[in-house]
């Protein structure tokens, strides 16, 4: 059902013909270029590898757009790759603006660029490896505000409390979300920032000592681009 509403997507066809247009040398050098990716190939390192074929700004984002929605959509699946990728063909066989010609022509070619290139199903293992940790933390907050103590007429105020709050945003493994609300004494933020401090430390000592083992960080949810992480 995916496949079929995917197919009837005016904007996926229009994408699709971008990709059935490319002549065939530069199309053979998008392919190597994919293929030569061998270990992840996350979204941005896709996007800097098309522009490093697809000189054509539109055209690479296009392409780029493309390789990635169908990439997710194929691996999502139910179904193995080599029966989703089966079912995605048949519909698009059944596609009128679509030519016999061109149906097989787009086979081949989806084939090339998601299949063959190993860093996709690399970086899928490793998004769904963080998947199963457990819930995401979706965004934190600290709020700081003031409390006042009134008088017994309730019409002065005598004194004053901070209070601070941790505020979590969780996204669950289902896709539901969650709010926790914890109440921080000015000592526990003290201690939660040195941490942070000692987290951020023990991570930097980890990417080093990946690094010298030539051990590659993949970008997932989990981690920092590695070109942000420098």
């Amino acid at each position: 059902m995916l496949a079929e509403r995917l197919t009837e997507d005016e904007g996926f066809v229009s994408d699709l013909k971008t990709i059935l247009q490319l002549e065939d040398d530069l199309f053979a050098d998008l392919a190597k270029a994919l293929r030569e990716q061998r270990l992840f190939l996350d979204r941005n390192t896709l996007s800097t590898v098309v522009a490093g074929v697809l000189t054509d700004n539109d055209m690479s984002d296009t392409v780029s757009h493309f390789i990635w929605r169908l990439n997710e959509m194929l691996r999502e699946a139910d179904e193995p790759l080599d029966e989703s990728l089966g079912i995605l063909r048949k519909q698009i066989r059944l596609r009128e603006a679509i030519s016999e010609e061109d149906g097989e022509k787009a086979e081949k070619r989806i084939q090339a660029l998601i299949c063959e290139p190993t860093g996709f199903a690399r970086q899928f293992k490793a998004e769904k490896l963080v998947e199963a940790i457990g819930a995401e933390l979706e965004d934190v907050q600290i709020i700081c505000d003031v409390r006042p103590v009134f008088n017994e007429q309730r019409s002065e105020i005598e004194g004053a409390i901070p209070i601070s709050t941790l505020v979590l945003d969780v996204i669950e493994p289902n896709g539901g979300s969650s709010r926790i609300q914890v109440r921080l004494r000015e000592a526990d933020v003290i201690d939660l920032s040195k941490k942070i401090a000692f987290a951020k430390t023990k991570l930097a000592a980890i990417r080093r000592a990946l690094r010298d083992k030539s051990i590659v960080i993949p970008f997932t949810a989990a981690t920092l681009d590695e070109r942000s992480a420098q």
